[in-house]
């Protein structure tokens, strides 16, 4: 059984601690592996509390890890609310019409199937588009595409509104679509 010593630091640099792991295992990603089990089980509360920094050092080598506390759940929807009712909000104030639950505009309850912008009447006829709102650090693009066209209704061309934390709201849409706008932006009479 060796002895694989485990030092923590906040992500600023400060220490925390450093403690003594016995192990038999002897290659990088089995002592990896043994670290991330005991993290899950609780027995290593460094890792369980904080975003910390982890130097792992065995076999008279440093290895460099960086622990994230994980988002729970009501966070993560709390996100893709948030992007949701920028979403509408800005659609309201571009076509000068209420955003809300109950109006015309609306973000979709989360968990609900469909759009993730609920328009209706006018709203649709004047904003054609059935958008995806994704508000993630993992960002997978081709899915986000996938899940915007499965959702897309009759008339309406499909849009991702997305962002993540730290990074300004991105908007992806379909490169003729985005052509075809700025034609029409210059007056001329091609175009759908």
């Amino acid at each position: 059984m060796g002895n694989t010593q485990l030092t923590y630091f906040n992500l600023d640099g400060s220490y925390i601690n450093t403690v003594e792991l016995k192990t038999e295992k002897t290659t990088k990603t089995a002592i990896l592996k043994e670290v991330g089990t005991l993290r899950d089980n609780g027995n290593l509360p460094e890792l369980r509390k904080k975003n910390v920094h982890v130097v792992i050092k065995f076999k008279g080598k440093q290895h460099f890890l960086q622990y994230k506390k994980r988002i729970t759940v009501s966070s993560a929807k709390g996100k893709g609310r948030r992007l949701q009712h920028w979403t509408a909000k800005k659609i309201s104030e571009l076509l000068d019409m209420p955003w809300g639950y109950d109006e015309v505009i609306s973000p979709r309850e989360m968990g609900q199937a469909g759009t993730d912008i609920r328009l209706v009447a006018d709203a649709k006829e004047l904003f054609p588009w059935s958008i995806e709102a994704k508000n993630t650090e993992t960002w997978s693009v081709p899915a986000f595409i996938k899940q915007a066209k499965d959702n897309q209704l009759p008339g309406t061309d499909w849009l991702v509104v997305m962002t993540k934390n730290h990074h300004e709201n991105i908007v992806v849409l379909d490169a003729e679509v985005f052509f075809d706008i700025l034609r029409l932006m210059r007056g001329s009479k091609k175009g759908r």
